[in-house]
């Protein structure tokens, strides 16, 4: 590929993303890439069932995601890597409810998402809840646990000892949310594996999804041998996750690697309240988007130590469910477009306004389907090849061969 920008339509928007990012020289004027932001936003809305049309975890899904990086200019032999995270069932943690006898229950963990490779790169991006969110409010629970990634067997604990104890605390649903990944012990092994070969590794997600993403940041960095080297996090609506001791381990940790997005008004980053008995805080920088002319405030930024830098306060409105959405107008997707600088003109944005990807089987079989065998024939992939991967008749491949494809850009 050239060094000049791809047109539109051209080309891939992971060409655009900066796998390992520089330390700030100077931490008081750090800021996130926008670029890698704006790929994240999409990567974490490409989690989501409803972002190809699909109504289940099935094989009908799985291809619509790999028609989507198809025309998102991904590499036939990356498209085939791609890992469909899907929780198991795991043994519940007992509630701390007065009734314990009705504790030993068996707790269904809802835990989905995507693991997309791109050269030496890889992205992991976790599902949020499929959920409305005015269903947030009445569905978390707010009981915290030790951050422990092995099964615990903890009983009820005393209050006083959880108010005053100097232990990372984290919320108990996001927890068992996160270790549903880790129950089948040969999948986890596989997967750590092809983590390990590449070079650069980054988290994302939206709303629980971004709670569970920095866990599991936390747990390749701290849990694996050897280490996966985690380049960077970025979460989007995502709400608190721990108390303040978990916090500032955190903090030390990734420092400017890890950036909270929110969305002007949007009511999860809000939620479990800092006032509950458990202390919940907000970990990682933190950056407001405004509106869609490209308007943001920075609230906090992390220090080389590890310390945080308050810059301003983050309110959400429970009447604000809008703000929450990853697409659409107004969105994550939407607001992040006008800050990516050079993503902008030939990716995400492009092919949704060529036919709108939430209905792929693509965008609309003109632009999709010829598009992407155009991408996959530059690529050097044979015509049965294609025929087989995009699921379309051997013809249409040679026809897209051999003639000028039916759009313009």
């Amino acid at each position: 590929m050239s060094n000049s920008q791809p047109q539109a339509g051209q080309g891939s928007p992971f060409d655009f993303f900066t796998p390992e990012l520089s330390p700030p020289e100077d931490h008081t004027q750090s800021k996130p890439n926008f670029d890698n932001a704006y790929i994240c936003a999409n990567i974490s809305e490409l989690c989501y069932l409803s972002s190809v049309n699909a109504k289940h975890m099935n094989i009908g899904y799985e291809e619509a995601v790999r028609s989507t990086l198809y025309s998102w200019g991904c590499s036939y032999e990356d498209v085939q890597k791609t890992i469909f995270i899907d929780s198991q069932d795991i043994e519940d943690i007992p509630d701390d409810s007065e009734n314990i006898d009705d504790n030993k229950k068996k707790y269904i963990a809802d835990t989905q998402g995507l693991i997309i490779f791109h050269k030496n790169t890889v992205i992991i991006g976790f599902r949020g809840s499929e959920k409305k969110v005015g269903d947030w409010a009445i569905n978390l629970k707010i009981h915290s646990r030790i951050l422990d990634y092995t099964d615990r067997q903890d009983g009820r604990e005393n209050l006083l000892s959880v108010i005053s104890s100097k232990e990372q605390r984290v919320h108990r649903g996001f927890l068992r949310a996160f270790k549903a990944l880790l129950v089948n012990q040969d999948y986890h092994d596989w997967v750590m594996k092809q983590l390990g070969a590449a070079e650069n590794v980054w988290l994302t997600g939206h709303s629980l999804g971004g709670a569970i993403a920095i866990l599991a940041a936390n747990y390749l960095l701290e849990q694996v041998e050897p280490k996966i080297n985690v380049s960077g996090v970025y979460t989007f609506g995502a709400p608190r996750v721990g108390n303040s001791h978990y916090r500032d381990h955190i903090n030390d940790k990734f420092k400017s690697q890890y950036w909270r997005f929110m969305n002007d008004n949007d009511p999860v980053p809000d939620i479990p309240f800092p006032e509950l008995i458990y202390r919940y805080s907000r970990e990682g920088c933190m950056l407001r988007l405004n509106n869609i002319n490209g308007n943001y405030d920075i609230l906090r930024r992390i220090d080389q130590e590890g310390k945080r830098i308050r810059l301003g306060r983050y309110n959400g409105k429970p009447n604000s469910v809008n703000d929450h959405n990853l697409g659409g107008a107004g969105s994550y997707c939407e607001r992040l477009f006008s800050l990516a600088s050079q993503a902008q003109p030939m990716t995400f944005k492009h092919l949704k306004e060529k036919g709108n990807k939430r209905q792929i089987k693509g965008i609309t079989p003109e632009i999709s389907v010829f598009q992407t065998i155009d991408s996959l024939l530059k690529q050097g992939v044979s015509d049965e090849t294609i025929a087989q991967a995009l699921k379309v008749d051997l013809k249409i491949v040679k026809k897209a061969r051999n003639s000028d494809f039916p759009y313009s850009d």
